[in-house]
């Protein structure tokens, strides 16, 4: 979770990981209350009015309604708020698009905008820490295995640990 420290925000790893490791105990029950946020939130949206959903927010509805899409059926409409900058309305989502990225166009050679919201970034920016708290203690144990070995302070029931600890860390890191 993120700390006031003097002007600069930092976090506690293990605050993240014990967040992280609460939410997905009842991953079910956190993803229903997910999509029932974001379905109700999205209610409003003009791109949603037109296929029908008028304002239900239930996930039934939404599958009923909504087909699967691809940029090039959301691209209209992205391409409104980026280009006429309409960024203040409800075209794709309930809250006002606050930046707008250019892709690398490397999935079919075009590059695409990507629009982006408060919401999106907050999102984002929780993925990558948990990301990194996750690194961040996987690496630390490795360290702290590759120093007992260094120093030869390692034995021989310390070997599974670093075998298993090596190979998390490998899958994690990479």
């Amino acid at each position: 979770m993120a700390e006031k420290k003097g002007d600069e925000f930092s976090f506690s790893v293990e605050k993240v990981i014990a967040e992280f490791e609460r939410l997905t105990r009842d991953a079910a029950a956190v993803q229903r209350e997910t999509l029932q946020r974001i379905l109700a939130g999205k209610a409003a949206a003009e791109y949603l009015r037109r296929l029908g959903l008028a304002g239900r927010t239930g996930p039934d509805s939404f599958r009923a309604c909504v087909p699967l899409a691809t940029h090039a059926d959301l691209e209209p409409y992205i391409v409104r708020i980026a280009g006429e900058g309409d960024t203040a309305s409800h075209v794709l989502t309930d809250t006002p698009v606050t930046s707008i990225s250019l892709s690398s166009g490397t999935t079919q050679g075009k590059r695409k905008y990507l629009p982006f919201n408060d919401n999106i970034f907050k999102l984002t920016m929780h993925a990558y820490r948990t990301s990194f708290a996750f690194r961040n203690r996987y690496q630390q144990e490795r360290l702290h295995i590759a120093a007992l070995f260094v120093t030869g302070t390692m034995c021989r029931r310390h070997l599974p640990v670093m075998a298993f600890h090596s190979v998390l860390a490998d899958v994690v890191v990479n």
